[in-house]
């Protein structure tokens, strides 16, 4: 065959060479003689080499396409196939070393053609006589196709759908002394419009942006950013407005009532002082939207009820989006338990 001639020929070239570079060594002949022969001997070995049949796995890469616009294929697809494939040497070698497939089309809109059923979502067996198939319109004469992996391809298809999902923010943020995030960090808009399978959108609960990095902010910061691409799924939009509200903090102090949680209804709690102090820290222009009420100060009764002595801990609690570093500056307190009549 022309592909076992023009390795040979090589080869023979190869040998001539070396032949002729060994001649011109200044060595003593048995030498000169044990070099070609050992060469000789090589060559013919690799020559009857070529000729011996051997087993190799080689990828085959394999696309699905003509995808109707109305409908997504979904599931885990292969981008390749390994084929264990047989042949004599010299094939074989093309096949690792020079060969490179085309890629197996399978042509998806001619399924939907023949479904009479093509509103509804379902899937498409492309079975292992489909894949040899096309696999050996793409190999060399004679090889053998010894095993496929997969063998067995299940196309799900769904047919499209829109969704709103809101856009969640992947950010590392940190400021500059005595600033702060001071509430919540919003994009604009707030949610996208979603296209994708049933499948797909049932799995997803939000669009996520692109990872932000910004470091030693000192004022409110707008920035846009684009949105994390989900193979299968489109966007009615590539890039969302960041914005991180940043401004200098103060410290704020408030008095909060102790209250009993999880209280018996024949039993009640009376504590000594009845309210604790709580600070917090929060952005200028936010101090008089913190209040008392967005605290909570309570003693669990499970962490008493087998208890002696009157004294215990206090758990605070805040409700407050404005309110960070909520701290409690009276930490412990005297308490009574009374019956209620």
């Amino acid at each position: 065959m022309p592909e076992k001639k023009i390795i040979q020929n090589s080869l023979f070239q190869l040998w001539k060479a070396i032949v002729k570079k060994a001649s011109e060594m200044r060595s003593d002949n048995k030498t000169v003689i044990m070099i070609i022969c050992l060469l000789i001997s090589t060559l013919f070995w690799f020559a009857k080499a070529l000729n011996d049949e051997y087993n190799t796995e080689v990828a085959f890469p394999i696309e699905f396409t003509n995808v109707p616009d109305n409908y997504s294929l979904y599931g885990n697809l292969p981008d390749e196939l390994i084929i264990t494939i047989e042949d004599v040497g010299v094939k074989i070698l093309r096949y690792k070393f020079s060969f490179v497939f085309s890629s197996l089309k399978f042509d998806v809109s001619k399924h939907f053609e023949q479904n009479k059923n093509k509103d509804k979502n379902g899937s498409i067996d492309l079975g292992r006589a489909a894949l040899i198939k096309g696999i050996e319109k793409e190999l060399l004469s004679n090889t053998k196709i010894v095993n496929i992996y997969p063998d067995n391809i299940e196309i799900s298809y769904s047919r499209l759908q829109e969704k709103m999902l809101p856009v969640k923010v992947m950010a590392d943020i940190t400021t500059v002394q005595q600033h702060i995030v001071s509430g919540n960090i919003i994009t604009r808009p707030d949610s996208v419009l979603v296209i994708g399978s049933a499948v797909q959108l049932a799995e997803i609960d939000g669009v996520y942006t692109q990872p932000v990095k910004a470091h030693n902010l000192d004022d409110t910061l707008s920035h846009n950013v684009s949105l994390q691409a989900v193979e299968g799924l489109k966007y009615d939009r590539k890039r969302v407005k960041l914005i991180i509200p940043v401004e200098t903090f103060t410290e704020k102090l408030v008095e909060v009532p102790v209250v009993g949680r999880g209280f018996p209804d024949s039993l009640q709690i009376r504590t000594f002082p009845g309210v604790a102090s709580v600070s917090c820290i929060c952005g200028l222009s936010v101090y008089n939207r913190v209040h008392p009420h967005n605290f909570v100060c309570y003693i669990n009764y499970e962490d008493i009820q087998h208890r002696n002595n009157g004294q215990t801990e206090i758990n605070v609690e805040s409700n407050s989006k404005y309110a960070q570093r909520v701290m409690l500056r009276t930490s412990m307190v005297d308490y009574l338990i009374e019956k209620v009549d």
